[in-house]
């Protein structure tokens, strides 16, 4: 009996290193799967990182792109905008002159046309000058261009 006890000791000594050896063979393998995994998912990450980076990069290049060409937009529209505000204050300018112009030519006009009483102070004698003018010149001549016009 005391051969089997020993042996029956030995087998359960072997059976619990032989369970301990499975035991550590199945954690090293589990150990490697997740390396395994850790490495795919490191791979993905730093793939996805560098995709980043060169969506950056082209998000960069296409920003100074657009920058670029609304500068250039907002240039040519500042252009234009400056040339037709030439004109149009050339304009202006040559219209104030003209208006100028005109007040220096009709302020004796305006002047007789301020007040009723003197605009018709005015016309009276203008039409009393014209009538005796007329009569110094003799009658008949407008009285035949008159007769040619009915």
């Amino acid at each position: 009996m005391t051969s089997i006890g020993m042996s029956g000791g030995n087998s359960k000594d072997f059976m619990q290193d032989k369970l301990e050896e499975v035991r550590m063979e199945y954690l090293d393998y589990r150990f490697e799967q997740v390396e395994k995994e850790l490495n795919k998912i490191v791979d993905l990450l730093t793939k996805s990182t560098e995709e980043q980076a060169n969506r950056t990069e082209q998000l960069n290049s296409d920003i100074k792109e657009l920058r670029g060409v609304i500068e250039e937009k907002v240039n040519e529209t500042l252009n234009e905008h400056d040339k037709k505000f030439l004109v149009i204050d050339t304009k202006v300018k040559h219209h104030e002159k003209w208006l100028s112009d005109i007040e220096t030519e009709t302020a004796t006009s305006r002047q007789m046309f301020k007040n009723h009483v003197t605009a018709i102070v005015y016309i009276t004698v203008v039409v009393i000058v014209v009538l005796f003018s007329l009569a110094a010149m003799d009658f008949s001549p407008i009285i035949k261009f008159l007769t040619l016009i009915k």
